[in-house]
């Protein structure tokens, strides 16, 4: 159970399969009609499979590893509780704890520490102040954009000082991405930063700056964490956190564990999907159909919710966008004009 097992993997499938499909996809189906469409979902089908084959090699989670889970949660726990009152070392915890994916463990807890900080706004560190305003915000917290005032010049610019401070630039860069219309000075600092962060990773020498570091500022300037599917993030912070100095073992193997743990539940959830979509007996009544049960299971996990509690509404959520989809296929590919209208007044009647 020691390396996380590559849960984006389906997703690198998918993007190379569609790339690799979409010439053949047009071709094929242009114009549309029952035969090229067909011949279009065979070749979806073909992507659905390989998806299926990866995301479906279930794993097993033996007791022993639960109970280990078990006990790590509870010392996770006892940490985020008893963290030492520096408030950089608070907020750092809590941040690596929710981009490492763990963070449903410890809703409460996180709540009551962050509100144990809330008046606490004497820090000139640019990193605290931006680590602050930006979990604060992701918590539904009401915080005011002019904690950033402090940072700058009398001509109402950033201070160029700030430039030195790569590891607050990109906080700051980060929190930016939680404004709201009408807040001026995180548009500006989305400006200010977005220039400075590239030229520190276009200098040829990055001896000024770790490794780790420069390779979370591509990161985060090909996708801020605002933007990025929470699942894929996890995946990606539990390498990033891994190597930093900083890192703390307790809470990098507890998010591994859990990590592998709510894996082996997402694939048994697919799988039950499937043997649903199949059971039904769609491939069969419905052939020209696209086969996207598992695609759009994968899409509500990373678009919607990953935790198990939410496991029934993603279920039941994926089902009925499958039954869409039937509907969409029979409007698009196959049923005539008349056979269409008859079917949109039954429903109507409904």
């Amino acid at each position: 159970m020691g390396k996380p097992f590559p849960e984006i993997r389906c997703i690198e499938v998918i993007k190379k399969l569609q790339y690799q499909n979409i010439s053949l996809i047009i071709r094929e189906a242009s114009p549309i009609d029952g035969q090229s469409y067909v011949i279009c979902n065979r070749l979806l089908d073909i992507r659905n499979a390989l998806i299926l084959s990866n995301f479906l090699r279930l794993q097993t989670i033996d007791a022993a590893t639960q109970e280990q889970h078990a006990a790590l949660k509870q010392e996770v726990r006892r940490m985020i509780t008893t963290t030492a009152n520096k408030l950089a070392q608070k907020l750092h915890m809590i941040d690596a704890v929710q981009r490492l994916g763990v963070a449903y463990h410890f809703e409460n807890e996180i709540e009551d520490e962050l509100g144990k900080v809330s008046h606490d706004l004497d820090s000139d560190d640019l990193y605290v102040v931006s680590l602050r305003f930006r979990l604060f915000r992701q918590q539904g917290v009401k915080i005011s954009c002019d904690v950033f005032e402090k940072f700058k010049d009398d001509e109402g610019k950033f201070k160029e000082s700030l430039i030195n401070d790569i590891r607050g630039m990109l906080s700051l860069y980060e929190a930016a991405y939680l404004a709201i219309r009408g807040e001026d000075i995180l548009d500006e600092a989305i400006v200010f930063t977005t220039t400075h962060l590239k030229s520190v990773i276009s200098v040829s020498d990055h001896s000024h700056v770790n490794s780790n570091l420069a390779e979370q500022i591509r990161q985060s300037l090909q996708i801020p964490l605002r933007k990025a599917a929470a699942r894929l993030e996890a995946r990606y912070f539990l390498d990033i956190y891994s190597r930093d100095d900083l890192h703390d073992e307790t809470l990098l193997k507890f998010a591994k564990l859990d990590f592998n743990i709510l894996q082996a539940a997402h694939q048994k959830e697919a799988s039950i999907m499937t043997r649903w979509w199949n059971d039904l007996g769609f491939p069969k009544k419905v052939p020209y159909a696209r086969d996207r049960i598992v695609e759009i299971y994968i899409w509500m996990l990373l678009g919607v919710s990953y935790e198990p509690k939410l496991a029934f509404g993603r279920t039941f959520a994926s089902k009925v966008i499958c039954m869409i989809s039937i509907i969409d296929d029979t409007f698009d590919a196959y049923s005539t004009f008349e056979e269409l209208t008859l079917f949109t007044e039954a429903v109507t009647r409904l």
